[in-house]
């Protein structure tokens, strides 16, 4: 098939390079290194400020669940069973 003669030819090209292009890739090897930067943008510090924010919080607020659980148990928290299968069936259809 073409694409094996292909295959062959890109592999026989190949190998006769590999000789040939060593002393130049062990020339091109060295590389500079870069300048570090001595200051952070404000977007990053802004960043780092709202991560450090956030990881001061709560996953879950605790005031609202502990509010939810009282309803709960005194039986003030009421649930409208026809409005939220009127929801449902609105929403899903």
């Amino acid at each position: 098939m073409e694409i094996q003669k292909i295959h062959s030819a890109l592999s026989a090209e190949i190998g006769s390079n590999k000789g040939k292009q060593a002393p130049a890739q062990a020339q091109s090897s060295v590389v500079t290194a870069a300048p570090k930067q001595a200051t952070i943008s404000k977007d990053w510090q802004l960043l780092e400020k709202s991560h450090d924010a956030l990881q001061a919080l709560d996953d879950v607020d605790t005031d609202k669940v502990n509010a939810l659980r009282e309803s709960l148990k005194s039986g003030a928290f009421k649930l409208d069973l026809e409005q939220i299968a009127e929801k449902m069936l609105n929403q899903h259809g």
